[in-house]
């Protein structure tokens, strides 16, 4: 809830500020709606149908499936390889609460939220306070084996490839 009160106040701050020079991008935000206008930013994709014939993408569901066929590889059928396998290089222990302090120390500020939306600021801020907490919490998901379905999300941010001629192309994406 505090997040929330605080990215609120962040967004009264900047409404209060603008002027002359900002007031464009002001009217820019307030006229994309409560979404990140996300359908006005890609272009009609072309792409071929199931039947190889060519046909233009307008909906972000197909665009959407269009870019997963594009940007990651179908899954591999090959199965398990068989042994024999070479010995492991080193014993596994439990995480320690510094191993977690020090990948909050190397994140990225100023970088998109996850689906929790907390922003990487919060946790360098805060590192001292949720180190503790996270690494009982993932050394637990180790002694149980059990990982979130949470955990096996994400988000792919699509972007356009600087320089290219034609972004009506999946492969003009990254």
């Amino acid at each position: 809830m505090t997040l929330w009160v605080a990215k609120k106040d962040h967004w009264q701050a900047w409404i209060d500020s603008v002027d002359g020079k900002t007031i464009w991008d002001a009217n820019r935000f307030l006229r994309r709606g409560p979404t990140d206008g996300g359908s006005a930013r890609i272009p009609p994709i072309k792409a071929v149908d199931e039947g190889g014939r060519p046909c233009v993408l307008n909906s972000n569901a197909d665009k959407g499936v269009e870019f997963h066929k594009t940007f990651f590889l179908p899954p591999s059928t090959a199965g398990v390889p068989e042994g024999p396998f070479p010995k492991p290089r080193f014993s596994y222990r439990p995480l320690t609460d510094e191993q977690v302090r020090q990948a909050i120390r190397s994140l990225r500020a100023f970088k998109a939220p996850g689906p929790d939306a907390i922003p990487n600021e919060v946790y360098k801020h805060c590192v001292d306070t949720v180190a503790p907490v996270l690494a009982s919490l993932f050394r637990a998901t180790f002694t149980l084996g059990y990982y979130p379905e949470a955990w096996k999300l994400s988000s792919t941010v699509v972007l356009q490839k600087p320089g290219k001629s034609d972004y009506t192309v999946a492969k003009s994406w990254r």
